[in-house]
């Protein structure tokens, strides 16, 4: 039985143009991953790690481009995909926990309704329903459901993390 590629990265170049000229954030990564696999991907503050995930996910700043390489998960072309067809995919085949989950959680806004609103954007849920699965998935990352009501400034670290996971 062959091992099923999850993530393949060939040659991937990401440049931002920049007011003083490109910089060249992601110059030739390539990567591997099989499913059930573990990938550390490590380096020091602005090496592109960031860049990299955003530039799998395609959700890139307007000034970032990918400008050659191939990216495919589970054998599908992410670079032929339209936005419609990202959308299917992200969040549920693929996503991007942030190292400061402070910063990806609104402060003013409980965390469960900034769950329950990102489930909403994928899928067709009513509000109380996307509120019962962000309870399950609390459940999951060995959060209280109960905390589902506070707000980010309340939570550990380790505690957003897990939330935004």
């Amino acid at each position: 039985m062959s091992v099923v590629e999850l993530l393949q990265i060939d040659n991937l170049k990401v440049y931002y143009e920049m007011t003083n000229g490109l910089v060249r954030a992601v110059d030739g990564v390539s990567l591997h991953v099989k499913a059930g696999e573990y990938y550390g991907l490590v380096g020091e503050s602005g090496c592109g790690k960031t860049t990299l995930a955003r530039a799998v996910l395609r959700l890139l700043p307007p000034n970032g481009r990918i400008v050659s390489g191939h990216i495919w998960l589970k054998g599908r072309d992410l670079a032929a995909m339209s936005n419609r067809e990202l959308r299917g995919v992200r969040w549920t085949e693929m996503a991007l926990v942030p190292q400061s989950a402070m910063n990806a959680l609104d402060p003013v806004c409980r965390v469960g309704d900034q769950i329950a609103e990102a489930i909403r954007a994928h899928r067709r849920w009513s509000k109380q329903r996307a509120y019962e699965r962000a309870e399950e998935l609390f459940g999951l990352v060995g959060l209280d459901p109960k905390r589902l009501k506070d707000y980010p400034h309340q939570y550990s670290g380790g505690m957003r993390q897990r939330a935004m996971i």
